[in-house]
C-alpha cells in the first residue's frame, strides 16, 4: 500500500472521529443537539466509512471461501514478513560464519591430552604472537580479502557483481532472487536458480525456494515450481533423517513456512498453491515432532 494512501486513510479516520467526538462533547455539555450536531456526525460517519471501505479487499472463491482483509492489516503483515526476512538474513550470515570456523584436528586433541610427565620432559617453547596481518599465509589473506569485498557488494545490494566475484557464495544469489521477485522481474530470478542449486552445500539457500516458486509460477513454469517444492521437502526430510543440517531445526523451518505462506498468497496456479499447502502441513508436523 503506497504511503500516501495509508496517510489518507489515517487522516480520514482521524477527521471523521474528531467530528463525531466534537458533536458528542457539545451534547454532553449543553444537553442539546443543534443543527450542526447531526451534520458533523453525518460527515464524520461518511469520512470514516469511506476511508475504511476504500482500504478493504474482499474476495469469494469456491476453494478459499470468503476473504476479508484491510490495507492496514496488510501493511502490518508485510512489515512483519520483512522483519522475519531480515532476521533470517542475519541468522544465515551467522550460520555461514559458524560453518567457516575450522574444527580442531585430532592432533590438537592429542596434544592437549598428553600426560603430565611427557609435558614436563619436553622443553617448553613460547612463540611470539603475530603482530601484523602480513604474518598470515598469502592464500588465507587473499581469501579473507575476497570475503570482505563480496560482503561490501552485498551490503550495497550489488548482488550480480558479488556473484561474479565469488560464484561459490550462495548468499548474494539468494538476495538477488529475492530482490528480483519483489520487483516483478521473475525471469531474472528464475535464471539465477541453477546457481543457487549448485552452490548450496550448507542448505541455507533453501530459504530462497519460496521466492523461486513465485517466479516460476508467474512465468507459467508450473512444473518447475512443483519440482522446486519437492526438492525443498526432500532436503527437509534429509536433514531430519541425518540429524543435522540447516533445515533440521524448528526455527529455520518456521522461517521457511512463513515465506511459503507469502508464496501461497502470490501464486496463481491452483496446483502449485495446493502443493504449497501440503508442504506447509508437512513442515508444521515436523516442527511439532522436533519440539516434542
Amino acid at each position: 500500500m503506497p504511503t500516501i494512501q495509508l496517510w489518507a486513510l489515517i487522516v480520514g479516520i482521524a477527521l471523521g472521529g474528531s467530528m463525531i467526538i466534537v458533536s458528542c462533547y457539545v451534547y454532553a455539555k449543553t444537553q442539546r443537539f443543534g443543527a450542526g450536531g447531526p451534520i458533523l456526525t453525518a460527515l464524520g460517519t461518511i469520512l470514516i466509512g469511506l476511508s475504511i471501505f476504500s482500504s478493504v479487499n474482499f474476495s469469494v472463491s469456491p476453494k478459499d471461501g470468503f476473504k476479508f482483509e484491510t490495507q492496514i492489516y496488510k501493511v502490518a503483515k508485510d512489515a512483519a514478513t520483512d522483519a522475519i526476512k531480515e532476521t533470517t538474513k542475519a541468522a544465515i550470515k551467522e550460520e555461514i560464519a559458524v560453518a567457516d570456523v575450522p574444527r580442531p584436528s585430532r592432533a590438537h586433541h592429542k596434544s592437549t591430552l598428553s600426560p603430565a610427565s611427557e609435558v614436563q620432559d619436553k622443553p617448553q617453547t613460547t612463540s611470539a604472537a603475530p603482530t601484523a596481518p602480513e604474518t598470515a599465509a598469502p592464500k588465507t589473506l587473499a581469501s579473507l580479502q575476497l570475503q570482505e569485498r563480496v560482503q561490501r557488494l552485498i551490503d550495497s545490494k550489488d548482488y550480480q557483481e558479488a556473484m561474479k566475484l565469488d560464484p561459490t557464495n550462495v548468499i548474494p544469489v539468494m538476495y538477488y532472487i529475492e530482490e528480483n521477485v519483489l520487483r516483478g522481474k521473475y525471469a531474472e530470478a528464475a535464471a539465477a536458480f541453477p546457481a543457487l542449486q549448485k552452490n548450496d552445500a550448507s542448505g541455507v539457500g533453501y530459504s530462497a525456494y519460496p521466492d523461486v516458486v513465485i517466479a516460476f509460477d508467474h512465468l507459467g513454469r508450473t512444473l518447475d515450481a512443483a519440482a522446486a517444492l519437492t526438492e525443498l521437502k526432500n532436503r527437509i526430510a534429509q536433514d531430519i533423517t541425518q540429524g543435522y543440517g540447516y533445515l533440521s531445526r524448528s526455527q529455520q523451518l518456521e522461517w521457511v513456512d512463513t515465506s511459503l505462506a507469502k508464496s501461497a498468497s502470490l501464486v496463481t496456479n491452483s496446483d502449485v498453491k495446493q502443493q504449497i499447502g501440503a508442504l506447509r502441513d508437512y513442515i508444521k508436523t515436523t516442527i511439532s515432532m522436533l519440539r516434542g
